[in-house]
C-alpha cells in the first residue's frame, strides 16, 4: 500500500490506496502508517521534481 500510494500518477493516492486496502481487508488502523507513508513519499517525490524542473 506504501509504494501504491507513494507513487504520484492519477487513481494511486491516498483515496485509492485506502480503498484498495479496505476492499482486501485491511482495518483503518492497519493501514494508517502506510497510507500516511505514502501521502510523504508522494509529496517528497514531488516536491523534488518540483526543485529540479524549476532550473529549465
Amino acid at each position: 500500500i506504501l509504494l501504491f500510494v507513494g507513487v504520484p500518477l492519477p487513481f494511486t493516492g491516498v483515496w485509492t490506496g485506502t480503498l484498495v486496502a479496505f476492499l482486501v481487508g485491511f482495518g483503518a488502523w492497519e493501514i494508517f502508517p502506510f497510507v500516511a507513508g505514502g501521502a510523504a513519499l508522494a509529496t517528497g517525490i514531488v516536491t523534488i521534481l518540483v526543485f529540479l524542473g524549476k532550473g529549465l
